[in-house]
Formats: structure tokens, C-alpha cells, sequence
């Protein structure tokens, strides 16, 4: 799931601040106490304990509203990257704290995450985790999109099949592994098991791979990582028709590893609007309230590998939700994770000026999302060039 803008903190703060004081004053004129125009400074009818009632709530409101635009919005300081911990409105939290706990009392668990392998690497593998891995990257795909699959590899997948890069040096191990659920034919099943053989690195579940689904794909992906790369620092979710620039986020996470500890990252989005119609529907039944959590937008982001364990348990205890980065990020404020905005990190094709700046050596977003593979390729012939893409 993605949105193309988002309410910044800032902005929703200062809103707020200002309806808020316009209330005060409404209030003030209504009861007839006080002249609107005249405001709070001038009294009419009950004298100075009015106008300092009215004073102290304009002075309460101002420095509440400096206080949740600076809880919601801290920065952390700025190098080549800005990152901003994001924190859900205060009366977010208010409305509907209680949704975000764990139900460990109910004696039914809201969901099971899969965990029947159909085809998974070996574990002697070239491909397989070690020690010495920094970054494994989990890759949503579906059976039939073995196209796909081969576009990764040959473009952005190249940092962890073979360590190269265009004019850069990749100075950590990275591991790349496509997660899907199970074929639907016999004869899609066999040519799934020999590009298994071929690649050794593919995992295949047993569950029916669905739009729907897509958060269980993800929790399966995580519960195989936490059992065969747990030895690996941080674990990147990307789509298929996601380009990852590997040595910007290598770049990115040095600098800041400190910081990302415990923590996702990515295009964290600031409690975006429920979307009732399309592709993003939702009922009231799946999730009871007009706005989400702070989430990171699905086609590329971050995870300290750390806290993947203790989100597979609560995962088990909250109400499932079908779009799987609105569920990591109630998963995330649910066990208390920061959500960390990097930005740039994340645009699409349809931004045309970055998107054809991606390429450039100066330019510093991570990921460019919604390509063909044409396009993804088209990508990677110019890496290294110092050139734009258009």
C-alpha cells in the first residue's frame, strides 16, 4: 500500500493549533462575555479573571501544541539522509490505545502464520545466510511471475549474487531471497521446483498466494528469516517492480546503525486516511477507525532483524489486516518500535523529475518503486554513468 502525499507532523500540529485557539475565542464570543473582534485582551463584562481564564487556555493550547510537534517530529541529526522519528497523534493514542495491545487472554489466535515449506534453498547453498551477513533482502512474488524474478537478479539482485555494482563497491554481504505462496497447477509447480534448483532462491509456502494474503506472505517471510538468517543485521522488504540502490542504503545504514536499532524504516507515512473504496478498501470489521497507524510504505523499507522474532508473537494476538505494511506498522507500535522517516528514500516513475534523477551521483533516494522490467533494466545500463535516466 502507498499514498502519493501525507499530513506531516508539522503541519498537523499547526492546524490543529490554530482550530483549536479559534475555538477558545468562538467560545469566549458565544457566551457573550467577550467581543470577538476585541478578543481576549478586552474584557467587557466580567472583569480581569475572565481575561486571564481566556489568556491562560490561549498560552495552554500554544505550548501543548509545541509539545506534540516536537514529541511527534524529533529529528535526529542530518547527514546526507534526514531522519525523523514519527510518532502517531496524541489523540490518536487517546481515541484508540486499547486497539494497539496484545490479546493474549483470548484463547484464539488472530492469526497463524504459515508454515508448511513447499521449496525452500539449500542449506549448503552459496546463497544461504552466514555470519558475515549484513543485509537479507525478502522479495514478494507470485508463482507465475518468473520474469519478474529474473529482472531482479540481473539489475539491483547483483549485489547479493554476485557483489558487483556499477562503478561502486558493495562492502557488505547481502542476501536475496523471493518468497511465494503455493503454485495453483502441477505444471506451474514443476517449473517453480527447477528455477529453485537453478537459482536455490526461491521459498515456497503452503498458502494461497492473494492480494489478500500478501501480510501472511510477509509474516511467513520474517518467521523463515528468524529461523535461517538470524545471524543478519537487517532485513529489507521490497517488491518485485522495487529497484533497490544497494550502495546508498549500505551508505544509509552505516551511518546511522546506532540509530536503527529496535526500529522500522523507511517512507514512514503519518497516520494516513482509511481508504474505503478500490484496490485499499477496508471494512469497519478488519479495522474500526478512520486512520491508521504510522506505517512504512510497502514497496521498500527496513527492518532491524533483532525485533522480528518479538513481531512474529504479537502478530499472533492483534486483528489481521490484509495490506501488510499497515499491519507492520500496528505490529510496530503495538511492541513499541521507532518509526523512522528517511527521506529521500522511497519515489516511484510517476514523480518525474526524481524519478529521472535516480541515476545521477548525486542524487541519494534508495528506492524507485512501480517499474516495468524494462524500465528496471533501463535502470541499471545507466547506473555508473553519471547520467539521468531521461
Amino acid at each position: 500500500m502507498s499514498y502519493s502525499s501525507t499530513p506531516r507532523p508539522v503541519v498537523s500540529s499547526v492546524l490543529l493549533t490554530f482550530r483549536l485557539t479559534f475555538l477558545i475565542l468562538l467560545f469566549c464570543h458565544v457566551t457573550g462575555k467577550y467581543s470577538l473582534v476585541r478578543g481576549c485582551y478586552h474584557p467587557v463584562n466580567r472583569g480581569r479573571w475572565r481575561y486571564i481564564r481566556c489568556l491562560c487556555l490561549l498560552v495552554f493550547v500554544f505550548f501543548t501544541m509545541l509539545f506534540l510537534l516536537l514529541a511527534s517530529c524529533r529529528l535526529i541529526p542530518r547527514d546526507m539522509y534526514h531522519v525523523t522519528d514519527i510518532e502517531d497523534a496524541l489523540f490518536f493514542d487517546w481515541m484508540h490505545g486499547d486497539y494497539f495491545r496484545l490479546r493474549v487472554e483470548e484463547e484464539q489466535q488472530s492469526v497463524t502464520v504459515p508454515s508448511i515449506i513447499i521449496i525452500q534453498p539449500s542449506p549448503d547453498a552459496p546463497t544461504s545466510c552466514t555470519n558475515d551477513t549484513y543485509i537479507v533482502a525478502l522479495v514478494a512474488s507470485l508463482p507465475s511471475e518468473a520474469s519478474s524474478r529474473h529482472t531482479v537478479r540481473v539489475t539491483w539482485g547483483q549485489a547479493a549474487i554476485t557483489r558487483t555494482w556499477p562503478a561502486a563497491v558493495i562492502t557488505a554481504e547481502v542476501r536475496l531471497f523471493f518468497f511465494l505462496g503455493k503454485p495453483r497447477t502441477d505444471a506451474e509447480l514443476q517449473w517453480i521446483q527447477k528455477e529453485a534448483e537453478d537459482f536455490q532462491d526461491l521459498v515456497v509456502m503452503d498458502f494461497e498466494d492473494t492480494y489478500r494474503n500478501l501480510t501472511l506472505k510477509t509474516l511467513a517471510g520474517l518467521n523463515w528469516i528468524s529461523q535461517h538468517c538470524s545471524q543478519a543485521s537487517f532485513v529489507l522488504k521490497a517488491d518485485q517492480d522495487t529497484f533497490v540502490h544497494i550502495p546508498r542504503l549500505l551508505t544509509l545504514l552505516y551511518t546511522y546503525q546506532n540509530v536503527f536499532r529496535n526500529a522500522l524504516l523507511g517512507q514512514v507515512m503519518y497516520n494516513p486516511p482509511v481508504v474505503t473504496s478500490g484496490k485499499w478498501a477496508i471494512t469497519e470489521d478488519e479495522y474500526p477507525f478512520s486512520t491508521y497507524a504510522s506505517f512504512a510504505s510497502g514497496p521498500c523499507y527496513l527492518l532491524d532483524n533483532t525485533v522480528v522474532p518479538d513481531l512474529l508473537v504479537a502478530s499472533r494476538y492483534m486483528p489481521y489486516i490484509p495490506f501488510e505494511d499497515v499491519f507492520m506498522g500496528c505490529l510496530a507500535k503495538t511492541i513499541g518500535l521507532s518509526r523512522l522517516r528517511v527521506e529521500p528514500f522511497l519515489i516511484d516513475q510517476f514523480h518525474n523529475k526524481s524519478f529521472c534523477s535516480f541515476t545521477h551521483d548525486r542524487d541519494s533516494h534508495i528506492a524507485l518503486t512501480c517499474l516495468s522490467s524494462r524500465q528496471m533494466v533501463g535502470v541499471w545500463e545507466v547506473l555508473g554513468q553519471d547520467r539521468q535516466l531521461c
